[in-house]
């Protein structure tokens, strides 16, 4: 059978009932849907996800094997976050960095921190949509939830595609994808909560 045509891998399945705890918890962190907020609200969210993304990008970067998975330089989000600071009037050189992020250890663990990074794209078109009618746009600080614009989804599935292919050809790795992904979740929610609080 035609790898495109199977149903969803999985992993994914596995990922997201393992992680559906945390996952509730980091998305109740965040006023992103309230009618009310404000730009200056918006804008301490934004540099929060900044200083997530910036300790935790390098770390990615160093890992072996993602490139050859198709997941590549062209999905980090960091230059989308630095972009929309600078068109809400925030510096990112000034703005602190999480100190606590996931251990990326190897390459499942890697592929777990993606999940959770690459969902939140994926669920970013529903805010991108109503941060637009709050006049918010990709062009005046939404970039980083706009993600891929119209290739968003397609994205997705080549996301779902390759750790869906890695874990079935390393069924072992599945332990460490969903600790990575339940560490990222946690670690974001607690950073973000410090982060909304200090603001």
């Amino acid at each position: 059978m035609n790898t495109a045509l199977r149903t969803r891998p999985a992993i994914l399945d596995l990922l997201r009932e393992q992680t559906r705890a945390a996952h509730e918890r980091a998305e109740e962190t965040l006023p992103l849907m309230d009618p009310a907020l404000g730009l200056a609200r918006y804008r301490e969210i934004v540099a929060a996800f900044w200083g997530f993304h910036a300790a935790l990008e390098p770390r990615l970067r160093a890992v072996d094997g993602l490139d050859a998975l198709g997941l590549d330089a062209g999905r980090r989000k960091l230059p989308l976050l630095e972009t929309d600071l600078r068109a809400l009037g925030a510096d990112p050189a000034r703005l602190p960095v999480a100190d606590e992020v996931p251990r990326v250890d190897g390459l499942p663990a890697a592929l777990g921190v993606m999940y959770v990074l690459e969902g939140a794209t994926l669920g970013g078109r529903v805010i991108s949509r109503h941060l637009a009618s709050q006049g918010i746009g990709p062009d005046t600080g939404g970039a980083f939830f706009a993600g891929y614009g119209d290739a968003t989804g397609e994205m997705w599935k080549a996301f779902a595609a390759a750790i869906g292919g890695y874990a079935e050809a390393h069924p072992e790795s599945a332990g460490a994808m969903v600790r990575a992904a339940d560490e990222t979740f946690t670690l974001l929610e607690r950073w973000l909560a410090r982060a909304m609080e200090t603001a």
